[in-house]
């Protein structure tokens, strides 16, 4: 516990703007990429470090470190949000973006009532930063890498900072691919489900005239 609350102190005295929690396994990639975007991280080949208009102040947190800081009544989901919303949120006003280094087992996703399917559950992440129980938009952008096996991170982490530290040009870039589901779904209404593919179509609409967009359904 001492260990986070000396976290949440210093984020507190910094406004932090990028929120990792991770895995107790993956102290390591977790490190690099708070390193990373911070600025103290080095490319070994090149030098190079991420621009500072790229850069985040970031720090790191377990999921024992969030774990131990709540009592054992509650579950280990409802931990994460507390520590969300009451800990990292409201004392970080600059906070921008939260990523998850971990599977389902390292942090269990919340179960809610599916927007379309109101007898179904469906888990989001979303759920762990939404303050605003009647809200279905959460107050951060929120992201996972969803394994808590080290060699398959450290993969993420090594990809991802060949892409900030040594981007290559090429027409890779005036690409994209656009999936979503279509409306043929068993005992769903087709009215709820052709929202995917109406939103990809708004999405195709807005990029096309910029690059090379592909729609698959």
């Amino acid at each position: 516990m001492k260990t986070l609350l000396t976290s949440l102190s210093l984020s507190l005295s910094l406004s932090i703007e990028y929120a990792v929690l991770y895995d107790y396994n993956l102290t390591e990639q977790a490190t690099i990429i708070a390193n990373l975007y911070n600025g103290v991280y080095a490319n070994e080949e090149s030098g190079n470090y991420l621009e500072n208009n790229f850069q985040l102040i970031t720090e790191v947190y377990s999921n024992t470190q969030i774990s131990n800081y709540y009592s054992d009544e509650i579950s280990e989901s409802e931990k994460i949000k507390l520590f969300i919303t009451q800990e990292l949120i409201p004392n970080n006003p600059y906070l921008k973006y939260i990523l998850i280094l971990g599977d389902e087992n390292s942090f269990p996703p919340i179960y809610s009532d599916c927007l379309f399917q109101p007898n179904e559950a469906c888990p989001s992440d979303d759920l762990y930063a939404q303050t605003d129980i009647n809200s279905i938009i959460p107050d951060i952008s929120f992201g996972r890498i969803p394994s808590s096996d080290p060699t398959e991170v450290e993969n993420f982490t090594t990809k991802l900072t060949n892409f900030l530290l040594n981007p290559s040009i090429g027409d890779w870039r005036d690409k994209a691919i656009l999936i979503a589901d279509d409306e043929n779904k068993n005992n769903s209404s087709p009215s709820s489900e052709i929202q995917h593919t109406t939103n990809s179509d708004i999405l195709y609409d807005i990029l096309s005239p910029y690059m090379n967009v592909e729609i698959l359904y």
